[in-house]
């Protein structure tokens, strides 16, 4: 166990069999973890501290847009050659100020001290979303990092789709909502409390009942306060926990269990994870690997613990010698897409059908993304409509019965 005045050193070395090593460990300065790693027999490659990942508590994420643009921009430098490094510099200087050419120095020079890529942007983890540091590891497991980022920039371009649908399907009635809410607290403080007398005297000696959906609206607007309230705490809450977690590994964990299975977004959700998981196991099948060591690959690319979990029991069930076919559903990862890589094993095509694959998913998603405007937008316009009904309905029934009973 290291303890608070060690530090933490990676290597790359080979041992007397020949066999390659890498790894870390926890030495109080580099002179004693060359002697560890002596005493153990490896032949030392190369040796370096490995700097303290920067506290996250103070340090707030990249935009949207900044991060899409780091990720094009890292995927064109290593699509080109250029090193890293330089490249990252270099646009730095370009960026000038601001938030993100400030990060992308700050990687620059870190990766210019010795550190990789993956390590120094776990440096910067609380900049970058939580699954980027373990996917670059990945991508460069696969020999085609590049291809990794182009899948990813894919993956977002989905996403942000969906979320601009949101947005655009739910503009127009959370306003319309907003001013029903406004009227209906002027009817609750204002108009109610004298509409509930009225309705008293009317049912004095038992000689008129109220209609049911009068006296549902008259229960509820006693604790309206207390709904309003218990709703503006929650909406707080919620604005508060995605601030402080949008960027941490539960956010994953909570897209896959509740986003993925809701109805209208679930879908499109779960389909653009598919199609990043089937982009990179594609390309890791390119890149030359097994399709056991694919599948691990792919589910860690993808970005989805559930994902991650389909995909490594595919992976083990190959290893163990056993069919495909015979693996159970998985939770994400669906029957029709593990059936579809067995044929393509079968006929020797694997890579052409995964990329019809893909590209399959990516036209149902952005279907479905297409449909959630009008969808949502007539669905939330129907519900304040039945509100407004029902509260009409609430108040003038009793009336018509009054003039009926006058009129008699």
């Amino acid at each position: 166990m290291p303890t608070t005045t060690e530090n933490q050193f990676s290597y790359t070395g080979t041992l007397p069999t020949g066999m390659s090593i890498s790894g870390t460990l926890a030495a109080p300065d580099q002179s004693t973890a060359v002697d560890i790693l002596k005493k153990m027999n490896v032949e030392i490659s190369q040796v370096h501290a490995i700097a303290r990942p920067a506290s996250s508590g103070n340090v707030r994420p990249l935009g949207r847009e900044d991060f899409k643009t780091f990720n094009q921009q890292l995927a064109l430098l290593i699509k080109s050659g250029l090193p890293v490094e330089y490249g990252l510099h270099l646009l730095a200087v370009d960026l000038g100020r601001g938030r993100l050419a400030k990060t992308i120095a700050a990687i620059s020079s870190e990766l210019d001290s010795g550190l990789t890529l993956p390590q120094a942007i776990e440096r910067h983890r609380g900049e970058f979303p939580a699954d980027y540091a373990q996917l670059l590891e990945a991508g460069i497991g696969s020999n085609n990092l590049s291809a990794v980022l182009l899948t990813l920039e894919g993956h977002l371009q989905l996403t942000q789709k969906l979320g601009d649908a949101l947005r655009r399907a739910l503009y127009y009635p959370m306003f319309v909502a907003l001013a029903l809410l406004a009227v209906v607290s002027f009817l609750d403080f204002y108009v109610l409390p004298q509409v509930r007398s009225i309705m008293h005297w009317l049912t004095l000696e038992g000689e008129k009942t109220l209609p049911l959906i009068t006296r549902v609206v008259l229960s509820v607007s006693g604790v309206l306060p207390e709904i309003l309230a218990v709703m503006a705490v929650l909406i707080a809450a919620g604005v508060i926990f995605w601030l402080l977690f949008r960027r941490r590994p539960i956010m994953l964990y909570l897209r896959d269990s509740i986003a993925c299975y809701l109805p209208l977004i679930g879908p499109p959700l779960r389909l653009s994870l598919l199609e990043r998981w089937c982009g990179a196991l594609n390309v890791a099948i390119v890149g030359g690997m097994n399709l056991p060591q694919a599948l691990d690959l792919a589910g860690t690319i993808s970005g989805s613990p559930r994902v991650r979990a389909d995909s490594s029991a595919l992976a083990m069930a190959l290893s163990q010698g056993t069919k495909l076919e015979y693996v159970p559903v998985g939770r994400i990862i669906p029957k029709t897409a593990v059936m579809m890589i067995q044929a393509g094993m079968d006929n020797r095509n694997l890579s052409d059908t995964l990329v019809t694959m893909g590209e399959s998913y990516r036209r149902q998603a952005e279907m479905r993304i297409a449909a959630l405007v009008p969808v949502l937008s007539v669905a939330s316009l129907l519900l304040i409509a039945a509100v407004v009904v029902v509260l009409t309905l609430s108040i003038f029934l009793p009336l018509v019965d009054l003039m009926g009973w006058w009129a008699s």
